[in-house]
């Protein structure tokens, strides 16, 4: 990789500069410079100013020459000049005195230095992208290797495109924004890469149709916007004069690789991997000089045993196979559940679904619950409990298309078109559940196109217009077909499937969104001119963007439910029969209703740039962006929010208070539930004053002319918020109702009729708040705020030779109005001198009536908020080598800190809320979740030395032989302890909340972690007995006193190589090239393992009581991998 400027372009364009001197270095005004691709032919041609200096903005990329003439000089020609996208090459040319019809040509040395600019960013070429190992051939897998960068080693195990998210300079996931050729290709669901549920992840070329692409991680200038991480920016290959192109087979089995750490600690033999990659590319002239094409297959065939997807590891109770009442009794009788009643010796009172449950086999024979393969401790009640992992194929196939063509009708006016299609159909084994028999069919498709004219009016002025189009669509279908009438159990909806049952760390049926549909789709239009006037380079344009997204989420009806241990499943019981406040089943949530939704939502930009060359040793880069940015709304008016500041107490006069409908809503409202005055289910419609300011400067120093620059800036970016927002609003009334029981609100269930009271089924209704409904709501805060971070950084690069640059610099951001969601229906505490709704003490029973909404549950009033904020401050050092000697490096490395008070990674299912205390989001203050201290990566490309000349048969062998790879050290995730029966005063034990722990007396957080390598603590990485029970408050229990992120949990380092032999064999074009690879991911097959989980409804192994705590039982990077190559490129 490189840095290269990035002023003077668009997404998908770059950029020449430079300054022409005559020999004493004075400047050559009027001097005619022209530019030509040295592909297509494309010529334009500038004048240079009085200063002698001259731009070509706009430039697609490719290789350039420049050439200039001017009288009494000798006419020069500069080659091999690399454009790249998002990017600026400086071009500086000296003339000798001399004849113009003289001519001198050279070949242009790339400028080390970024001397135009205060971006932070680089480049990978089509040399490089296609060089280094990529399991899946999925670019997202080297995003990180620009220093403020961080995330996860991509995991060659992985199903499918594995598509790799990134956290960069402290933002969060839905902070990154990626274009392909120009047009914004993320998903307006959630915003990440890859799939999660039926949301699609962005496009992913093969590598073989990549011309580059560019991460820019900070103070990138105001033609870009959408969101303050990362912006990546992808550009396919166009077709040249020449015909070119390439055939590719890549292939992996699993005779060549390792076994997962995991199975083989179960004694599992390894699983299948066999994945096949194959396709090619090809380009060329349809008219010489004129119209160009370019085209692309890749498929993909992969059979997986070894993804997340593929292997689970359960902590299971100590089953055997025999399943009667009987012998249930005899390995459980005398223990208790956790929330009360005690297990007959002969299993007498064993509930009758739970009974039918353990006797359900799925498809192979086993068992749903299955019986452990390896005893371990015991659980918390007592019970034997053991360990489990399992490997079952899932399956990934795709077939991706490319359509490029080009078309120049004058030399002053180019015609582009893109295109992209993919399909992608998988089987999942292994989703939320972590036994067999809950996998997933799902399919999806991306659609990308983009047309692109672009016209140079004047040597000065230049237009260009885009017209994009990109759609996403996802179908999730669920394997799990145990229905409620074959267990015994009353559904609360009308679904006919069994609910989602966390049991400990046991989790049943699959995932909560199982059935999902989603299809988004964006109609994109901008247009921008660029302008050069003497000293200044300006840039300006508009946009405007239309989202739309069909959606519905039917198998939410299932309903789940969660019990705290395996002895409460077994019991099943209701709070009277065991005789207290409780019910064995700790939390009970219903749904029902209708939950398919047409999204919409628009949004506009302008932005003007100014890039002022002041000297010789000075550029000031100017510009301010405006982002118009609409809020969601739906086609069929089926948004209805709750606005708190609307609600009354008076349930009996105003039961529906509080609830708002958009204007659009369809039919009569009932009396008390006001319209809002725009079709969304905002107050404002609208976030106008979005106003981003950016400011750099690049400064060498006249001593130290062409070997140091000194560069620095500021700016201001905002982030669109995702739809995912008012996705979460189609539980609400009266489309929709949820019925959410936790804890004493949910004494009256039981393992047979466990919806009791059960959601509202009639629809469309809406459902009056009364002082014993306990309802579940969700909603938006109407008063939102565009999210926006504060970027600053000042860095020093240095040249140390002609091809190797090392720069050390400082980068800090601040954001404020992060998204978060939080149960602002938290019990307030109550005292005689302040009475809450009538309560003068303090009791678990009583929460529900200290709330400030009576009619909804204290847990269930869930509301997203522009409240959050953090910090990030780093030191960033990289130094880079380009290819010389047949040799390119590069390595970056990162000391930083980033600090947040908002829970989460930033995208579903771990989006972010508050911790502990719902009204006091600060006093969650910590190290962000995904807060990596150190990180070290390195690349590099290594040509061997050539010997005997390439001739004969020893030159054949020992010739082309070359090698690459990725190494990537780091420091591993902040830790957060969690205990469920914290906040049990608040009303809040039990929710799916992040409610801190306790330490015991004595105790500190180096007391946390069990002393050892990870590999000899794997059932005990903690110390539990450093953790005692959450403060006594009342006769419940208040918020814990542990602080976020106190410890950091297993760092990772890992190595990916490849070894490749090129061969010259002709064929198709006297050049043609066969290249052989083996590529090794893992190499020294290194376990590095998992502390951390991002899987919906999984138990966290830092959740104080549940089986799973402090056992590690997954790793976060597959084992040795080995994928063969072979392509053919002529």
């Amino acid at each position: 990789m490189q840095v290269s400027p990035a002023m003077g372009q668009s997404a998908a364009t770059g950029q020449i500069i430079g300054t022409v001197t005559d020999p004493s270095k004075a400047a050559i005004p009027e001097a005619a410079v022209t530019v030509t691709n040295a592909a297509t032919g494309l010529a334009r041609t500038t004048k240079t100013s009085a200063e002698g200096d001259y731009v070509f903005p706009l430039l697609p990329p490719g290789n350039y020459s420049v050439s200039v003439a001017a009288s009494g000089f000798k006419t020069q020609t500069s080659t091999n000049i690399s454009v790249e996208v998002a990017s600026t090459r400086t071009v500086n040319i000296r003339l000798q005195i001399g004849e113009a019809s003289q001519t001198v040509t050279i070949e242009a040395t790339a400028e080390l230095l970024q001397t135009d600019s205060a971006t932070n960013g680089g480049v990978v070429n089509d040399r490089t992208v296609p060089a280094l190992p990529l399991s899946s051939r999925n670019y997202t897998q080297i995003l990180g290797l620009e220093p403020g960068v961080s995330g996860n080693v991509p995991n060659a195990g992985s199903l499918g495109k594995n598509s790799v998210d990134v956290f960069v300079n402290g933002g969060r996931i839905m902070d990154n924004s990626y274009q392909m050729d120009g047009q914004d290709v993320g998903n307006m669901e959630t915003q990440g890469t890859g799939a999660i549920l039926s949301i699609g992840g962005i496009s992913i070329p093969n590598p073989d149709a990549i011309q580059e692409f560019k991460v820019q991680t900070s103070l990138y200038d105001a033609s870009y916007g959408r969101g303050a991480g990362a912006n990546v920016n992808v550009v396919t290959k166009s077709g040249t004069d020449r015909i070119h192109g390439a055939l590719f087979e890549f292939v992996r089995n699993d005779i060549f690789n390792a076994n997962d750490f995991f199975l083989n600690l179960h004694r599992v033999k390894r699983p299948p991997l066999k994945q096949n990659q194959f396709g090619g590319t090809i380009g060329g002239p349809i008219i010489k000089r004129k119209l160009f094409y370019f085209g692309s297959y890749q498929g993909t065939r992969q059979i997986n045993g070894v993804s997340s997807n593929s292997v689970a590891n359960a902590i299971l109770p100590g089953l055997t196979n025999d399943r009667s009442a009987a012998a249930l009794g005899a390995i459980f009788g005398g223990l208790t559940g956790a929330n009360g009643g005690t297990i007959a010796a002969d299993g007498s009172n064993i509930n009758p679904v739970a009974l039918n449950l353990l006797n359900l086999k799925v498809a192979g024979g086993g068992f749903l619950i299955p019986t452990p393969q390896r005893a371990t401790i015991l659980d918390p009640q007592g019970g034997p409990q053991g360990t489990s992992a399992f490997s079952i194929p899932s399956k990934f196939n795709e077939d991706q298309y490319i359509v490029n063509v080009d078309f120049l009708p004058t030399s002053k006016h180019t015609i582009s078109e893109k295109f992209f299609y993919a399909k992608s159909p998988e089987f999942l084994a292994f989703t939320s559940s972590n036994v067999p028999g809950s996998g997933t069919t799902d399919l999806f498709k991306n659609w990308n196109a983009n047309i692109k004219d672009t016209y140079v009016a004047t040597t000065s002025f230049i237009n260009e217009f885009s017209f994009g189009y990109h759609r996403a669509f996802g179908r999730v279908t669920s394997e799990n077909q145990v229905t409620n009438q074959s267990i015994g159990l009353t559904p609360g909806c009308n679904s006919p499937f069994m609910p989602i049952m966390v049991i400990g760390s046991l989790e049943l049926s699959g995932n909560f969104n199982d059935g999902q549909f989603t299809a988004p789709t964006a109609w994109a239009a901008s247009d921008q001119v660029s302008w050069t006037h003497g000293k200044h380079n300006v840039r300006a344009g508009f946009g405007w963007e239309k989202d739309i997204a069909d959606s519905a989420d039917p198998e939410v009806t299932r309903g789940d439910m969660a019990f705290l241990t395996f002895e409460d499943f077994l019991l099943g019981r209701s709070a009277a029969q065991n005789g207290g406040t409780l019910s064995n089943i700790l939390v009970s949530d219903d749904l029902c209703g209708d939950t398919t939704r047409e999204f919409r939502v628009s949004n506009l930009y302008g932005f003007a740039q100014d890039d002022i060359r002041v000297s010789t040793h000075l550029t000031v880069n100017v510009g301010l962006r405006w982002e118009g940015i609409g809020q969601t709304s739906d086609g069929k008016g089926k948004l209805v929010d709750f606005w708190p500041t609307l609600a009354s107490n008076n349930l009996a006069a105003n039961p529906f208070s509080g609830f708002i409908a958009s204007s659009n809503f369809p039919g009569t409202l009932p009396p008390g539930i006001a319209r809002n005055s725009n079709r969304t289910f905002a107050a404002n419609a609208w976030a106008l004053n979005n106003f981003g300011p950016r400011l750099g400067f690049a400064w060498t120093p006249p001593r130290f002319n062409d070997k140091l620059v000194l560069r620095g800036g500021y700016g201001i970016y905002f982030t669109h918020p995702p739809v995912n927002d008012a996705f979460q609003l189609i539980v609400n009334p009266p489309f929709f109702s949820r019925q959410t029981n936790v804890g004493p609100l949910n004494a009256l269930a039981t393992l047979q009729v466990p919806f009791n009271p059960p959601s509202n089924e009639v629809f469309p209704n809406f459902v009056p708040r009364t002082p014993t409904s306990a309802l579940t709501i969700n909603s938006i805060s109407p008063n939102w705020k565009t999210p926006y971070t504060q970027q600053w950084n000042l860095g020093i690069q240095y040249a140390i030779n002609n091809t190797t640059s090392f720069q050390i610099g400082y980068v800090g951001t601040r954001s404020k109005r992060i998204e978060t969601t939080n149960q602002i229906n938290q019990a307030l505490l109550a005292s005689p001198s302040n009475p809450i709704n009538g309560q003068t003490t303090n009791t678990v029973a009583n929460a529900v009536n200290r709330v400030s909404v009576l009619g909804i549950a204290p847990s269930g009033l869930n509301q997203a908020q522009w409240i959050g904020y953090s910090n990030y401050n780093s030191l960033q050092g990289t130094i880079q080598k380009r290819l010389s000697h047949g040799l390119q490096f590069g390595a970056s490395y990162t000391y930083g800190k980033t600090l947040t008070d908002v829970t989460g990674v930033g995208t579903f299912p771990l989006g972010g809320g508050a911790y502990n205390n719902q009204f006091d989001p600060k006093n969650g203050y910590g190290p962000a979740d995904f807060d990596t201290r150190h990180r070290f990566v390195a690349n590099y490309l290594w040509n061997l030395p050539n010997f005997h000349n390439n001739e004969g048969i020893a030159g054949k062998i020992l010739n082309g032989w070359g090698a690459s790879g990725v190494m990537v050290v780091q420091t591993g995730p902040a830790l957060t302890f969690t205990d469920r029966s914290a906040g049990s005063i608040y009303g809040l034990a039990g929710a799916f909340g992040t409610f801190g722990a306790t330490l015991c007396p004595g105790m500190t957080p180096a007391n946390i972690l069990t002393p050892g390598p990870v590999q000899t603590n794997l059932n005990n990485f903690f110390n539990k007995n450093a953790f005692c029970a959450p403060p006594q408050v009342g006769d419940g229990t208040g918020f814990g006193t542990l602080g976020r992120g106190v410890v950091y949990g297993p760092g990772q380092h890992n190595m990916d190589i490849s070894i490749f032999k090129d061969t010259r064999v002709g064929g198709l074009s006297e050049a043609g090239t066969v290249q052989f690879r083996a590529e090794f991911f893992n190499t020294f097959n290194t376990p590095q393992f998992a502390s951390q989980t991002t899987t919906q409804f999984s138990t966290a192994i830092t959740q104080i009581g549940a089986p799973s705590f402090g056992q590690v039982t997954a790793t976060t990077v597959s084992p040795r991998l080995i994928q063969f190559g072979l392509k053919y490129t002529f």
